[in-house]
């Protein structure tokens, strides 16, 4: 576990309980990871945003596929919210699925940056 724990990356991929709005109940979904390799090096903790195979209307989601990563593989059509993000403990990272391409990443980056600015 402490390898896995020094070892997560920016754009990687893993299955995590993450917590619904009203942070009572948390369900098993991929998450990308959006902090940074100085951040995830220096903290027990990883910023990430849901992932869902509901591909209906998501105002800022950006569509992903197996064939938009470098490794890994997801089941079906996908969407990667960036507006549901979360921190949470490196311990909760269950399995890495993947890692994300750079440049779908920077869609993601660009949709977030839509969000706030």
């Amino acid at each position: 576990m402490e390898q896995l724990l020094t070892s997560v990356k920016q754009r990687d991929i893993f299955i995590v309980p993450f917590p619904f709005s009203n942070h009572q109940e948390k369900k098993r979904r991929p998450a990308l990871v959006l902090s940074s390799a100085s951040f995830n090096h220096s903290s027990d903790d990883v910023i990430v945003c849901a992932i869902t195979s509901n591909i209906d209307k998501h105002l800022y989601g950006v569509r992903v596929t197996s064939a938009d990563l470098e490794e890994g593989f997801f089941p079906r059509e996908s969407i990667i919210k960036p507006e549901n993000m979360v921190y949470l403990e490196k311990i909760l990272l269950l399995k890495k699925v993947g890692t994300l391409r750079k440049e779908n990443f920077e869609k993601v980056l660009s949709k977030i940056h839509d969000l706030f600015w």
